[in-house]
This record gives structure tokens, sequence and C-alpha cells, in this order.
């Protein structure tokens, strides 16, 4: 019997040592598992092509064939088209995914790779389309770039799952961080505006700048402070030069509306500055979103006199926040606007940050502004950007701001006068002020 047993028992290594893969657990051939990836670039506006395109990319020769299909649309310093920069990839330790998705009839389309699974020695790779309920109507071209780790094998992408996304014009402000800013330091011929993801997105800006700064005779190199990318971005807002190095650039607004992130600015000008050359910039850092981002136009906002406000004026406004409660008319009522209701009095507000600018919600939508005062309690307010959905009161609370002409600050209350002849005096409330 014993003789039996260990004759079973040797076969059955033999025939365990002469498989490949006897227990399922061949490299290959592993249980299903998920493949961790981060995105390269994700855009609508970087390249153009005819068709969709679904492609993995383990080699420099199987890029450069996927991108021949594909036109840039995007452009360097100097104006000329460039082809956007996949980074410095290791193609014999990682590769990249693809899914370009065409041409789509709104740049409100976007597309995303939304998962790699490695499954029986196949990659499988889903992808998604979101569509919005009402989108704008200039031509998308959605693009989503993840780089991963080099896994050899058959791929498959699954059919694309489209994701109808209910139109929602409701927006609200992200919250970001300030990094860095000035006028000298960071140098760029032409205007850059960017949303920094990811180290190449970091690469690619970096080749787009240059520093002012030597030691000895060795330019130093421009460097951004390390970043965890996987869980914040960058943003950045340069003017390229500027006749004075006095002028000053701030982002005043970071807007999520409609799957989209809207970045607002303001180019503060001296009525007289200095004579030397500028390159105002503002760096920002916030939390890490897939939306596409773009850029508003920079607002300018001309400061008057000679010195320079942030220097010589005091700013008893600047980190406060202030809710709308009520208003007095040239006639000396003092009363609520007849549609102005207790519950929506939150969401009308005026919100003052540092270096003369600001934010606010006006009803249902936000608007930008910058400001100037003096010793003397003057105000003057330029209204920036605004959403512009259609509710009650906006048009005539930011009309009213815009016409502001001196302050008055009582304790937890804030009084603006204003030149309007329906609301001459508007009264706020001090709120919590959140950067």
């Amino acid at each position: 019997m014993k003789k039996i047993l260990l004759t079973i028992a040797v076969s059955a290594m033999l025939w365990l040592t002469s498989c490949e893969d006897p227990l399922g657990v061949d490299e290959n051939y592993r249980m299903t598992q998920e493949v961790t990836f981060e995105t390269v670039l994700k855009s609508n506006r970087s390249y153009q092509g005819e068709t969709e395109i679904k492609a993995v990319i383990r080699s420099k020769a199987e890029e450069e064939a996927v991108l021949s299909a594909l036109t840039s649309i995007r452009f360097d310093a100097t104006g000329e088209i460039k082809n956007v920069s996949m980074g410095e990839i290791d193609y014999g330790k990682e590769m990249l995914v693809v899914f370009f998705g065409g041409p789509k009839p709104s740049s409100s389309i976007y597309v995303e790779i939304s998962s790699i699974i490695q499954n029986n020695g196949k990659l499988v790779i889903g992808t998604k389309e979101y569509q919005p309920e009402n989108g704008t109507t200039d031509i998308g071209h959605p693009i989503h770039i993840v780089v991963t780790k080099h896994i050899s094998g058959e791929v498959e992408f699954e059919s694309t799952k489209v994701v109808k996304l209910p139109n929602n014009d409701e927006f609200k402000e992200l919250p970001f961080e300030s990094i860095r800013t000035g006028s000298h330091g960071i140098e760029a011929e032409t205007a850059v505006k960017m949303a920094i993801r990811s180290k190449a997105d970091e690469e690619a800006f970096l080749k787009l700048v240059k520093s002012n700064q030597y030691e000895g005779n060795v330019q130093v190199p421009v460097t951004l402070p390390d970043i965890d990318y996987s869980q914040d971005m960058y943003i950045i807002v340069m003017n390229g030069p500027t006749s004075s190095g006095s002028m000053y650039l701030r982002i005043t607004s970071v807007i999520l509306q409609n799957q989209q992130i809207t970045v607002n600015s303001t180019l503060f000008i001296p009525q007289i500055g200095t004579d030397d050359i500028g390159y105002p910039f503002h760096l920002i850092k916030l939390k890490k979103r897939a939306e596409v981002v773009v850029f508003a136009e920079t607002d300018e906002f001309h400061l008057e006199g000679e010195d320079d406000p942030i220097e010589q004026n005091p700013n008893y406004l600047k980190l406060s926040a202030w809710s709308w409660v009520s208003f007095e008319d040239s006639n000396g009522n003092v009363n609520f606007p007849d549609k102005l209701t207790i519950p929506i009095l939150s969401e009308f507000t005026i919100i003052f940050k540092e270096d003369f600018y600001g934010s606010g919600f006006a009803g249902c939508n936000a608007y930008s502004f910058g400001y100037f005062t003096n010793k003397s309690n003057e105000l003057e307010i330029k209204m920036g950007y605004s959403t512009l959905v259609h509710c009650e009161l906006t048009a005539e609370f930011m009309e009213a701001i815009g016409q502001a002409e001196s302050y008055k600050l009582m304790d937890d209350k804030l009084i603006i006068t204003t030149k309007s002849s329906t609301y001459t005096k508007m009264s706020f409330r001090k709120i919590a002020y959140v950067e």
C-alpha cells in the first residue's frame, strides 16, 4: 500500500514539474488584477484627427505611428504649431494607452480611459465618453493618454460606455492655494496659460519658460515645488512681457460649471509704473480634477495714483467675506428687493481677497472684480467676468456693486455707498472667509 501511495506521489510531482504553469499562476495567467495608470494628457484642444483611435504604445515607433494620424493644434511660445510631447517614456519599463475620440459636435464632450484590467494574459481596457445634455457648439477633439507599466500580451478595448450628463448650470468656486507670484524670475515671450496635472505637463511647461537669474555665468533653471500629481495639480497664468515691472497678475477665481473648469485672472496696471520689463505670473495649486480647463481672457484693472496701492494704502477689506442683507434707496428708504427672501441672502455675496481682487456670488452666478481703496475709505470696484445664467437680481446687484464709491465698516457690518439711485447704500453682514 505504501508503495502504491509513493508511486502516485512521485507521478504527481513529475506531472507538476512537466507543466509550464500547473497551478495557473504563470506570469501571463495570474488572477484578474487592476493595473494602475497616470494621465499624461487629457484635452479637447490638442490634436485633430479624422477617426477614433484606441491604441497601446509599447515603443517609439508605435508612438510615431499613432501621432502620424493626428494633427497638433497647440502652439509654442513663438506662435508656431508644436507637437504635444508625451514626455520621456522609458518603453523598456513603461507604455502608453491612447484613446482619441475623433471629432465631436461639442467641445463639452470628453473621453477617458476608465480602467485597465489584466485578465488571463490579456489587457482589457475600458473607455467612457461623457456627453452633457447641453454642450458648446464648437467642434471638440477629445483625447486621453495614460502611462502605465510595460505589459506584454494581447489587448482588448471594450466598447466605449456613453455616459449622459444632465444639464447643470450650477457652479461652485474651487478653493486653491497661491504658490508663487511676481513679475520677475520666470519669463515667457508670450502669454502662457496651463493646467499642469502630471510630470509630463510640468516638463512641457518648463520648456516654454526661462529664468532671469544667474549663478556666475550659468542661468538658473526654472523649477516648480514638488507636488503629488496623484492628488493635486497646478494652474499657471503668465502674461508675457509688459512695459513695466510693477504690473502684477492674479488668478482671481477657479469656477467649476457644466463639467468644465474656468480660470479667471486680472492684470493690475499702476498709473505710473517702473521702466523695467516685467513678466507677471501667478502659480496656484488645487486638488486634482479631470474636467477640461479653459482660461477666460485676462481682465485689466488700472490702478489710480502714483503709489502702489498694495504698499501705500491700507486695505481693511482684504480677507473678508460679506452677505447682502438690505439696501437704502436715494430717498433713504431701507428695504429688501421685492424678490429677495431670507433663504436667498447667502447667495448674494462679496469676497475681498488679497492684492485688491475679489469674487462673489450674485444669485445663481459667480463674478469676479478688482478693487481699489485708500486711506479715505473710497472704494472703486471694476467688474470682471461673470457666469451668464439667467436668474433674479443678478444684473441689478452687480450693476450696483460696480458703482461703488466708498465703504464703512461697523463691527460685523459693511455699508457700501454707490452711485446707483436704487441701491444707494448696500448693507452686508460678515460671514466666514474661506480661501
